[in-house]
């Protein structure tokens, strides 16, 4: 089967260059309300609408920023049309929780609807400070796991709630000689695996930290299942 490839720096593309079913569901630039949008995930809700999360950065324009908050966009005309949920507003900010302090960057997510027909975003806070000792505004590598409950009010997508943990910083997790690994900082970056109706696993990966590393960038070196056997309501590795 041949592949066609289509390639533009999005600065001076016309439509006549891009497929007639390609969608664009967001532009970023430094002239743009956001300057930089990564990593989405999407999601076919039980309702039938297409939901999207994807990292949002109105004020800095780099993966890791302190500024790094995230989106929700949902079509409900099968991926034809596309709105930014939330009144056109990030949904989660450092105000709905981030387990850290101070501002850091909020990365990757992604939705879940649980057994009782609730809405979740999930979500990885990187610890501060972890992206070099120059740059005390970067993070990079998990830190905290959350999620915030979002619903659908007839109009848009939004949430009035602040988020709860999921996973701590340096909560212990198993080490593989049957002991506990109580350094680690974790970040989850794809969707909840449903075994039944209650059994619940979501992938993890990790890397050592200390509490305050000052631009300590270690490798992200290891990786776990965590297991939900509450649809959600608690966690353990």
């Amino acid at each position: 089967m041949a592949i066609r490839c289509f390639e533009t720096d999005f600065e001076s593309e016309q439509p006549s260059i891009l497929r007639d079913r390609t969608r664009r569901i967001v532009t970023t630039g430094p002239d743009r309300t956001c300057r930089h949008a990564f990593a989405p995930s999407v999601h076919r809700h039980s309702n039938g609408h297409f939901l999207i999360t994807c990292r949002w950065d109105e004020t800095g324009s780099r993966e890791g920023d302190a500024s790094n908050e995230q989106a929700l966009f949902f079509s409900t005309d099968q991926g034809q049309s596309w709105t930014m949920a939330h009144d056109g507003r990030p949904i989660i900010t450092w105000e709905s929780g981030t387990g850290f302090p101070i501002r850091s960057s909020i990365t990757h997510s992604f939705l879940f609807e649980d057994g009782h027909g609730r809405t979740w975003i999930f979500y990885t806070t990187n610890q501060p400070f972890t992206w070099n000792a120059g740059e005390p505004d970067r993070s990079t590598g998990g830190g905290t796991i959350r999620k915030v409950e979002v619903h659908f009010d007839g109009r848009t997508w939004t949430t009035s709630a602040r988020s709860l943990p999921v996973w701590g910083m340096r909560q212990p997790v198993a080490d593989e000689w049957g002991g506990l690994w109580d350094d680690i900082r974790l970040v989850t970056l794809n969707p909840i695996l449903r075994i039944d109706d209650k059994t619940l696993l979501l992938p993890v990966a990790g890397r050592s930290t200390i509490t305050e590393p000052q631009g300590v960038n270690w490798r992200l070196d290891r990786s776990w299942v965590l297991l939900s056997p509450d649809d959600g309501q608690s966690w353990t590795e």
